[in-house]
């Protein structure tokens, strides 16, 4: 398919982006049509049907009819994969070699293809590219296919190797009812050659598409070639096409006519004045050329050049290939002190190509940043490598100085050694990695592990190039808690806890140091006395315990409680549930005295209560009902009052 627009007058020479930039238009003689094979994909898939007839049938009946107007001047081969056996990526044929197109026998021979087999599409190109003598002339293979290469090849590879092996070789390929998943590897073998890459999902679509990529081996393209300075070699990968309308919009955009992802593309153009725009990274050069019924080649000088960096902690240490990340910006800030971004990498190893000049390069692992300025020399290739600086910090902790490792439930905090006027420390980094790698520049740093409620610090110096392995021991144990309504019987669930110091303070009460939901928590305390206390209804607990650095222990901490589950029913024996509240009042014989522990409007509640005397009342609005009960440790009982009116 020709692309064309007219206009007026041309330029063959642009001034962008502060930088010369030329297009060269080259003229040759023309030829004829192209030496052409189709590659047909015969493998099992090719039974799938669309609209009750299968792919294979539609496919042979479309080629059949592509063959009516063929050319009697323009040779044609044609090539089978995948009918012959199963499993065998071997099974590539040439059922028609290269030669004036005989219809009947050509006709003759789609007819006695039978899906059967696997996909090597790749190495069916490749075979027909060889029985084309690509490598002497210019040459075009046609793939239609309906799925992925599954022969190992990799598509993409090949294409290029085709590309800079040939003369001028093209792959169109047509993906005939193709997934979407499919289509970035078939793509790949056209975009990489400059062929034209086309979808087709019924027998209307694949005739369009066929007779569209017929139609460019019947024409001479216009080749579009890169590089970085005027007499360079041009560039094989990397670089992205586009033909646009010469003239902008309203909104100052250009029409885009054709796009290619192909480092050297083709393109069919009708005469007339066009806007072709060469990308490469953060090189972009648009154009204007030219286009007559001479023009064979457009070349298109970048102005740019290729640099490759590289970072290292200190001079002369190995090669960072992890964790990097790179951005360029112009050299000068703006009016607000900012600099404007050109490009950015995440690959630790990165590459660029940018239009010749100086920049300021970031680079950036964890906590260690580097700006430098680097220059950029037209039709230069260059490896920058720099130094951070810097050095990479290992943390470890363990529980005591001979402990366990712990790797799990740690936070960690990087801050500068020198606390502020306030006592504060600068955080400089932090994570809640178990055993995590720090880049810092060079110096000196002060390093906190925290695990629970215990934390360590231990000051370390860091020089420029050194990896360091560090261990901070926490001065703590580790603690499990279970609560029980009495020695010997299970642990209870639903319950809360608080660790609190061991000691009351002037007024009797004892400092919180933690809170925790947890039913058996887990707990990490730096080293000390400490009282535990869970909590469950109206019963709570306490019990002192002394952690040692390194200690391990389960501690069982007894609340001396029972269990009461409540329940009324009505004069009838019918369970009352609506309108229902309760109360539970701690009795004293002795006093004659009682003292309310709690309400709620559950309708069988559950009391946890110290053991005791205690008085429960159950109302309603029109009546009441009453129990003096007495709870014993770990005992657990019913209650069902009856409230009568």
């Amino acid at each position: 398919m020709k692309y064309g627009y007219q206009r007026a007058v041309g330029l063959l020479v642009l001034l962008a982006s502060g930088f010369s930039s030329a297009a060269e238009s080259t003229s040759a003689g023309g030829s004829g049509p192209r030496d052409t094979a189709i590659v047909l994909d015969a493998s099992g898939s090719m039974w799938g049907q669309i609209d009750g007839i299968s792919k294979m049938a539609i496919a042979q009946e479309v080629l059949s009819d592509m063959l009516e107007d063929w050319p009697v001047e323009q040779r044609l081969a044609v090539t089978v994969y995948g009918h012959r056996s199963e499993g065998d990526c071997d099974d590539i044929e040439s059922i028609i070699d290269l030669g004036t197109v005989d219809k009947t026998r050509v006709r003759e021979a789609l007819s006695q293809v039978r899906p059967k087999g696997k996909t090597p599409l790749t190495a069916a190109v490749q075979q027909a590219a060889a029985g084309l003598s690509f490598t002497e002339q210019p040459a075009t293979v046609i793939l239609v296919s309906d799925g992925l290469e599954n022969c190992g090849l990799d598509p993409c590879q090949i294409a290029a190797e085709l590309e800079a092996q040939g003369v001028d070789f093209t792959a169109h390929v047509i993906g005939f009812d193709v997934g979407k998943e499919d289509t970035a590897n078939l793509r790949c073998l056209a975009d990489q050659t400059g062929g034209t890459y086309a979808t087709a999902d019924n027998a209307s679509a694949l005739s369009g598409a066929l007779e569209e990529v017929v139609e460019e081996t019947r024409t001479d393209p216009i080749r579009l070639v890169a590089v970085l300075e005027a007499g360079g070699e041009p560039l094989t990968k990397g670089v992205s096409w586009e033909v646009q309308a010469p003239d902008a919009d309203f909104e100052g955009k250009h029409e885009v006519l054709w796009r290619s992802g192909a480092p050297q593309a083709k393109v069919d153009l009708d005469n007339g004045v066009y806007r072709i725009v060469a990308r490469r990274g953060a090189t972009r050069v648009p154009v204007v050329a030219e286009i007559d019924d001479t023009t064979r080649q457009i070349e298109v000088v970048l102005g740019a050049g290729d640099i490759r960096l590289q970072a290292t902690l200190g001079e002369g240490t190995e090669v960072l290939t992890r964790r990097v990340n790179w951005r360029v910006f112009e050299p000068e800030p703006d009016f607000d002190g900012k600099y404007k971004r050109v490009a950015s990498s995440g690959a630790a190893q990165a590459k660029f190509t940018l239009p010749a000049g100086t920049y300021r390069v970031e680079v950036n692992r964890d906590n260690t940043r580097l700006a430098v300025p680097i220059s950029v020399v037209g039709g230069e290739q260059k490896l920058h490598v720099i130094s951070l600086g810097a050095a990479d910090l290992k943390a470890v902790a363990t529980l005591g100085p001979e402990g366990r490792q712990l790797t799990r439930q740690m936070t960690w905090r990087v801050e500068s050694v020198e606390a502020d006027f306030d006592g504060n420390y600068e955080r400089i980094a932090s994570t809640g990695a178990g055993e995590p790698t720090f880049t810092l520049p060079a110096g000196q740093y002060r390093l906190v592990a925290r695990r629970g409620e215990a934390e360590h610090n231990r000051v370390v110096e860091l020089g420029s190039g050194e990896r360091k392995r560090v261990v901070v021991p926490l001065e703590a144990g580790e603690i499990i808690a279970t609560a029980h309504l009495a020695a010997g019987t299970p642990a209870l669930k639903r319950v809360s806890w608080q660790v609190q110091q061991a000691e009351a303070d002037f007024d009797g009460n004892y400092q919180r140091v933690m809170a925790t939901g947890a039913d058996e928590p887990r707990l990490t305390l730096a080293s000390g006395s400490y009282r535990l206390v869970p909590s469950r209804g109206y019963a709570s607990g306490a019990h002192v315990i002394e952690v040692t650095t390194g200690s391990q222990k389960r501690h069982e901490v007894i609340m001396n409680a029972g269990e009461l589950r409540a329940g009324a029913v009505d004069a009838q024996g019918n369970p009352v549930t609506r309108g229902l509240s309760w109360a539970a009042y701690s009795v004293d014989p002795e006093q004659g005295s009682e003292q309310r522990m709690g309400a709620t409007g559950a309708p069988t509640p559950m009391f946890t209560l110290p053991a005791g005397e205690y008085r429960i009342e159950a109302k309603t609005r029109g009546g009441r009902a009453e129990q003096n009960v007495t709870v014993a440790p770990g005992q657990q009982q019913a209650l069902e009052l009856t409230i009568s009116q």
